[in-house]
């Protein structure tokens, strides 16, 4: 039991000797401790805000200048067609229909005068610009089947001095029409572009 003590004590003091008898230690260099840094599991912290930008542009404080001309206004109405093509001011309120112009006229207010209005083949009718007085009549002769009378302008049906006495005609071959009131009253034919004519009552 003794041997076992002094065995023990010194196995102690040879421990002792060699923890404490290194001499050559460079007291400079960090212990290692042997733990590595903690990995502490946060990663930085996004906080969504991105930074402001506070900076201010320049304004523009300059003013165009302003257009204060007033475009014409579209009031949605369309130009009404009146059915009367402008008159020659230059004789007295003169219409200048179906291209008969005033010295065109053929005279037939006399009483015995031929008032009667016949075609020319599918060219013209003639005479095509006749003038009669108020209350007299003129007769209508050609093939309304062949040649359809109309009154007015083609596309403008009341073209002319209002209240045109001649009336459509398709048939037969003969229509009298009497011109109660002075005015200037076209017609045409519904099928040849060229015959066209003009009563002129005064």
């Amino acid at each position: 039991m003794k041997k076992i003590v002094l065995f023990g004590l010194a196995t102690l003091s040879l421990a002792a000797f060699g923890c404490g008898g290194t001499s050559g230690t460079d007291a400079g260099t960090p212990a290692d401790t042997g733990t590595p840094p903690q990995d502490t599991g946060t990663p930085p912290q996004d906080t969504g805000t991105p930074p402001q930008d506070t900076g201010t542009p320049p304004q523009d404080t300059g003013t165009p200048p302003q257009d204060t001309g007033t475009p014409p206004q579209d009031t949605g109405t369309p130009p009404q067609d009146t059915g009367t093509p402008p008159t020659d001011g230059g004789s007295g309120g003169f219409m200048l229909l179906n291209d008969c112009a005033d010295g065109m006229y053929e005279d037939r207010t006399g009483g015995a005068a031929m008032r009667v209005v016949t075609n020319v083949g599918s060219s013209s009718y003639t005479p095509r610009c006749m003038t009669i007085s108020a209350g007299q009549s003129v007769t209508f002769m050609t093939s309304f089947g062949a040649h359809p009378l109309r009154p007015g302008l083609r596309g403008m049906s009341m073209a002319g001095s209002p209240m045109n006495p001649i009336t459509p005609q398709d048939s037969g071959s003969m229509a009298m029409v009497a011109f109660p009131r002075p005015g200037f009253y076209p017609y045409y034919c519904d099928f040849h572009f060229g015959m066209v004519g003009v009563i002129r009552v005064r």
